[in-house]
Parts: structure tokens; sequence; C-alpha cells
């Protein structure tokens, strides 16, 4: 069970990403609700009085069940929980909790308990229940134990919040009945209490109500916000079906996170503030209000909720700017990536993001899952399965399954086949252009390999057929075997033929389809770090915060054999000699690398001794930092420059954020990232022409 219903936004190579937050405490084998009236579900009445300057409260909870057994619930083991005025003993303490349990036929019963909250100074959400209860202001969350919780129960509840400091405002899931008084009437899965010296904005369009808390006075902010809200809730609605909730809140944050929640989404003060957030994954985090916090996850059968919501915010959001090529491209990138030496695992096993892995499989592949169903459906029917869906499950937990039963009944075929391919196995095909000829019938042949290592997957390959003129007419060709041959329609003077040329197929690209991209140092089984031994030490002492995300594996003498397949070579600062030594392997005037080096960089070599040359721009060495990836067929560089050791620093914190990216660079005084981008990439394996 799904504990903790909120999501987690991640800068993700200038894009930001959400991911579900891992349970605070394990309930893992219990059972959860997916058919609808089944849930159990636990109707409080809460009065609670916060001391946010002490960290403690007192909690008076009227509970009852919606099911006539005995009341069995959990809260923190410091508690002292009284019943009905009598002290109530837990039947059990364990990881931090008390159990407890309440007589059959007694209900409702009035629970009454203080506590104390240990704040989290800085939030690692990853790998701590994050909470916060002091005079900075207030968040509490399932992690938290501070309400009645059980596993597999949902909560509806009326709350009612005191002893806030004058001027503060808060905020929970639901309608604002009056100030400080919240109730939501639909099954949570979790209940979020936030409180703080907010200024809060509010308005109003086509009846939904949009928020925005700021612990900063902005006005100009705040109605960016408001604006952008009610924007993507309109679109959403007619995409999808009603809104699943009173408000949408922007809340800017007490960390530097970015999570969505039931309702509204916590923003850090920087986050917020980016300029791309409003167009790029703010969105992603409203659309979770219908999937994973409108329609719930049974994850037991795979979380199907990120990818879904990367597919129809993030994936969509490219489409509508004509750049969902690359974001494809991008993501099959990553999953080759971040699922080798035996990291992938099948979709049905992801439950949340907690590594690069996870991401590819659960973020990345799922999303590809549903652009391949979009393509074989048709937006019709596909649309038509995500509302059915939808109306069936809001407030409801539901499973890949229920997911695939809807779409089955908007489309009246059997997608059975399709789900337990790309939900129970792993990997993916691996497709290569085997031969491409005419017959002796003048017919053009056409043979695909795939050539992955398990067993051969049954695909539908796009394949566009081009003329001399530039017209186009495009086929898609079944394929289920190791090797197979088609015979090509015919086409008055075809002259290429590409296959998935939009990378449409959930497929291992070949190697030669990408530019090179910085997040192969991330990826890498082993990083050398090249120098010469007098500054090998040095190199290596100013690399040192790098170790976190990768150690070093080792550092090799100045070689022109260095960096060789399957490793990734870290230059850090290269000076005269290494930066011939790379431009006689990556440059595109310098044989034997031409083709290669020239798909990926193309010319000029973008590096001097003085300058760094970006899309026609000269940047000097001296004032900024830089890292940029390099690669030809068999070898990968990553080539990281600084002035100095802040801003070598500043350059490894920021880099993760960029790793899609072939280059990044920053000026090095303020850290302003002033470009970035990829190599082109000027041809394919999987692009063929005839004669």
């Amino acid at each position: 069970m799904q504990r903790i219903a909120r999501v987690a936004l991640l800068v993700i190579g200038m894009g930001l990403l959400l991911a579900c937050k891992p349970p605070a405490h394990s309930d893992a084998g219990q059972p959860t609700a997916v058919t609808p009236g089944e849930a159990a579900i636990f109707e409080h009445r809460i009065t609670l009085h916060l001391s946010p300057a002490k960290g403690s409260f007192q909690v008076t909870d009227v509970l009852q069940a919606n099911q006539d057994a005995a009341l069995r619930f959990h809260l923190g083991a410091r508690f002292k929980v009284h019943a009905n005025g009598q002290v109530l003993e837990p039947v059990r303490r364990q990881a931090g909790l008390a159990w407890y349990e309440f007589p059959a036929g007694q209900q409702p019963v009035t629970l009454r308990y203080t506590g104390s909250i240990d704040s989290t100074p800085a939030c690692d959400w990853l790998r701590e229940p994050c909470r916060l209860l002091s005079s900075a202001g207030v968040y509490l969350d399932s992690g938290s134990d501070w309400y009645p919780q059980a596993p597999g129960v949902e909560h509806r509840f009326d709350l009612r919040i005191e002893g806030l400091p004058e001027g503060w405002a808060s905020l929970s899931q639901g309608r604002e009945v009056d100030a400080y008084h919240w109730r939501e009437e639909h099954p949570q899965t979790a209940i979020y209490v936030l409180a703080g010296p907010y200024t809060v904005y509010t308005s109003t369009n086509n009846g939904r109500e949009a928020r925005v808390y700021l612990l900063h006075k902005d006005n100009a902010l705040a109605q960016r916000y408001l604006d952008a809200t009610h924007r993507y809730l309109d679109d959403y609605v007619a995409l999808l079906g009603d809104y699943p909730y009173a408000k949408f809140a922007t809340v800017e944050s007490f960390w530097e996170t970015g999570w969505g929640m039931p309702s509204f989404t916590l923003l850090g003060s920087r986050v917020m503030r980016l300029p791309f957030i409003l167009y790029s994954s703010f969105p992603h985090e409203i659309l979770h209000n219908w999937w994973g916090n409108g329609v719930y996850v049974d994850a037991r059968a795979g979380n199907w909720s990120e990818g879904l919501t990367a597919y129809l915010a993030d994936h969509r959001l490219q489409a509508q700017r004509h750049k969902e090529v690359a974001y494809r491209r991008d993501t099959l990138q990553k999953f080759a990536l971040f699922t080798r030496q035996g990291k992938d695992f099948p979709l049905v096993e992801f439950r949340s993001r907690h590594n690069q892995a996870t991401q590819a499989v659960g973020y990345g592949k799922s999303m590809m899952v549903f652009h391949m169903l979009h393509q074989q459906l048709g937006g019709d029917v596909f649309y038509a399965g995500l509302k059915d869906f939808y109306h069936r499950y809001r407030f409801q937990r539901a499973d890949f399954w229920a997911l695939a039963r809807s779409l089955e009944t908007a489309s009246g075929q059997s997608l059975q086949g399709f789900f337990q391919q790309w939900l129970e196995r792993s990997g993916a095909p691996k497709l290569a252009l085997a031969e491409l000829h005419k017959d002796a019938g003048g017919r053009v042949q056409l043979t695909l390999e795939q050539r992955q290592a398990e067993a051969p997957f049954r695909i539908s390959v796009p394949v566009v057929l081009r003329d001399a003129d530039g017209g186009e007419q495009r086929i898609t060709l079944e394929m289920q075997q190791r090797r197979q041959q088609w015979s090509l329609p015919k086409l008055p003077g075809l002259r290429e033929v590409a296959i998935d040329p939009e990378f449409d197929l959930m497929r291992i690209p070949d190697d030669a389809e990408l530019p090179a991209s910085l997040n192969q140092l991330y990826a890498a089984q082993r990083v050398w770090m090249t120098a010469t031994s007098e500054r090998a030490a040095r190199d290596a002492a100013m690399l040192a915060p790098l170790k976190r995300l990768n150690p070093l594996t080792g550092v090799k003498p100045l070689s022109k054999d260095a960096g060789a397949a399957g490793q990734v070579e870290l230059l850090l600062n290269p000076d005269v000699q290494q930066l011939e030594q790379l431009r006689a392997r990556f440059s595109p005037d310098s044989p034997p690398t031409r083709e290669a080096a020239k798909a990926d960089i193309g010319a000029p070599f973008p590096l001097t001794t003085s300058q760094i040359i970006l899309a026609g721009q000269h940047y000097a060495r001296a004032t900024h930092s830089a890292a940029l990836a390099l690669k030809n067929s068999q070898q990968t560089a990553v080539v990281l420059l600084a002035p100095d050791q802040a801003s070598l620093n500043t350059l490894l914190r920021k880099l993760p954020h960029y790793g899609k990216y072939s280059y990044v660079l920053f000026d090095a005084a303020s850290g302003k990232n002033l470009a970035k981008g990829q190599w082109p990439v000027t041809d394919s394996p999987l692009i063929a022409r005839l004669p």
C-alpha cells in the first residue's frame, strides 16, 4: 500500500519530473481495495491544536470506521492516547509505531492525545519522512503518524486547526469551510496539514478555484501561477473529465522541493521562480490530481500513474512545441544508459522512483508504453478509454490491468498480450536493418533483426518510405521473429527507407542514433580520469564532490588510447597536450573517426586553450564553467571546465540536472546557465538509401 500520496518534483535535464515518494512505513502484503464499495474508510472529526514554537500538538479525533468490525489503527509510539476518557494501551509497538484496537460496536470513539514532532531540518525525502512543526511553519503528512491510520484504509475528514500565530494561513485537502477549517468528503490515502506566514492569493474561473501561498509577497509571480493553473485545469478537464478537488493551490515550500499532493503542490522558493517551470513541469503536478491523487495506484501490479502523467503532461507539452521526437529519443537513451549491468526490471515491479534506473523504467518505459497504445488505438479511442478509467475508479485504487480493461472496452479489442509483454518482461527490442535490396522482380526487400539478448518481442515497427522528391509513405510492419523479411509496397522513385525514425517504438536505440550526453558520466560502470602524473592528485581532489554520484574508478596517464569502449574518460581543464589528443579523436576533420564524430560535434571542435565554442558563440574559459560530452564510435569523454574550485563545485552540483544535454555552460561567478544543447545527429544505421 502507498501510504503517502505525494509526488516529488526532480530537476532532470532542465525539465522537471515527478516521482512518487516511497512509503514512510512498509505495508507490503496488506490488502488494498480495488473494487468499488470495498474500501475501508476512517471518518475523522479532528480538532488539531498546534504549538509551533514548542514543536508540539494536541489532537481530539472523533473517529468512526465505515465497517462494523473492531477498530484497529496506529499512531506515533510517543503519544499518550485516551479513548472516551480512558487510557488506551497499545496492543503492540513496532518501528516507532503503537498499534491500538477498539472493540466493534462501540463507535464512534473520541480519541485524545498529545505529542511532539522532531522537525526535519534538511528534507531528504528519498531516505526519511519529512516533517516540520516549528516557528518556521508546519508540514505534517502520514509519515508524521499524527492521525489514526491502518493498512489499506482511506480517510474522510473534517479538520479544525487551532493555535496558529497571528497572520498565519493553513492548508489541507478539500474545501476551506472557514478560516482554519477544512473538509474533504472524498476518500483520501493521507491527510496533510500545512501552515505558515503565507500571503494567500485566490481566483476562480469556470467554477474552479486556484490559490497561491507565498512566504514572500510577490503579486506578479502569484498572478502567473493563478493564470497557468486555470489554463491547465481547463485543458485537462476537457481531455479527461471533471477536476476531482475543490481547489488547486501552489504553495511556497519550506524546503527546496517540488512535491505534488492532492489538490496542491509544494514548490521551493528557488524552484517556483525558475522561468521554465510554468511551461514544463507545473502541468505535470496538476495532472497528478487525476492520476495518482484522483485515481489511486494499487501498485501490487505496478505503478501506472507516473508514466501516464509523464505522457499526458510532459510528452504532450513537447508535442505542442513540435519537440516530441527529441523527447522520446532522450527517454530511450536514458533507459539504455541506466538499465545496464542488471539494473533493468519488469514494469510490473515498479513502485516508486529511488534512483536513475527505477526512473528510466517507471517513467520512461511506461511513458513509451502509453505512447505505443495511443499510436495503436488512435486518439479518440485512447482518450475514451482513459475517461472510462477515470470515471470508474475516481478516489479508488486501480492497477495496470484495470486501466487495460477500460482501454479494451473503448477499443473493442483484447490488449492482454500487449500488456503482458510490456509489463511482465524486462528489456526492450534492439532493432537492426540487416538488409535492403531489390529482387529480380524489382520489389524492394527489407530484412530487420532484433539483436537484444532476450527473446524477440512482438512489435509494430513504424517505417517511412521516401522518394526522390521528398514524398513519404508510412507503413507499419508487424514483427515477432528474431529475423524477418518483408516486401515493401511499390513506391515510384523510392530512395530511402527509415526504420522508426521518430522513435515511436519502445526499443534500445543504436548508439549512432544518439548524441553524446552528460548522463553517460553517471551511467558508466567505470569512470577514468585522464591526467599527467603531476596533475592526477590535484585533479582528483578538485573532483571530490563528484564521488557522491559516480566515484572515480581510476586514473589513467595521458595517452591517445584513453577512454576505451564501455568506459567514460573524464578530463578536468585540459591543457594543450590533452586538447590535441581530444581533437585528434573527436574532431570531424580527423580520420579515422570522421563520420562518427561529425554526427555528434559538427565543426569546429568546441574547445581551445582559451575559448569554449557553442552554437557559434565564443565564451572565455577564464570566466565560464562548462561540461562537454564527446563521443565517437568507440569512445566517450566528458570534459569539465572551471576557472576555480567554487565554480567547479557549482558545476558539479548542477550537472545531474542537465544529463540529457551534450553540453552545458554557466557564468562562473553567478552560476547562471548561459547555454545548453545537444550535438546534431545527421545519420542513423536504421536509415538505408537505395541507389
